[in-house]
């Protein structure tokens, strides 16, 4: 009777151990998707740098900084990133539906198509562009958003960034 309580305590103490790791998968899963989601946008980014030989901005207006929360929508809007992004995505900018969490300003809305990708331009030569996770993370690629749409490195953050 006592090595089966023994047995029935160790079994416990592994499922205690367990159990937050198991619940956090599906997160770091969706987590994961969104950050092959940031690769694809950035390649896309990158596509249209080599064709046109400039970044993508609102109208191709070269006005920096320039900011813009990219949208999941089968009509992107005239004069956006969105629009001159549209053709370098495989699935086209309607792709990125599945990013659903918000980042700095870029608040998501389903009725909208708004997803939680943020496109930042700091002058005509780089860029950076972020994603929403569920998980908080520290260390490369993690970024704070201000209230003027800049990434800043440091700290804890649910925006994952990448660009150059």
């Amino acid at each position: 009777l006592i090595e089966l309580l023994i047995v029935i305590a160790i079994i416990g103490i592994l499922a205690v151990a367990l159990l937050p790791s198991v619940l956090d998968a599906p997160a770091t899963a969706r987590d994961g998707g969104r950050k092959v989601a940031l690769s694809t946008v950035v390649a896309a980014i990158e596509q249209y740098r080599a064709t046109n030989g400039k970044l993508p901005h609102q109208g191709g207006v070269i006005t920096t900084p320039y900011s813009e929360c990219l949208e999941a929508t089968d009509n992107p809007t005239s004069n956006s990133v969105n629009e001159e992004l549209d053709a370098y995505l495989k699935n086209g900018i309607n792709g990125l539906a599945n990013i659903t969490e918000p980042v700095g300003d870029c608040a998501v809305d389903t009725t909208t198509g708004k997803s939680g990708i943020h496109y930042y331009a700091e002058d005509q030569n780089s860029y950076t562009v972020c994603v929403g996770l569920e998980k908080t993370g520290n260390g490369d690629g993690y970024y704070k958003i201000d209230d003027d749409g800049v990434p800043t490195s440091g700290g804890p953050s649910t925006a994952f960034c990448s660009g150059v």
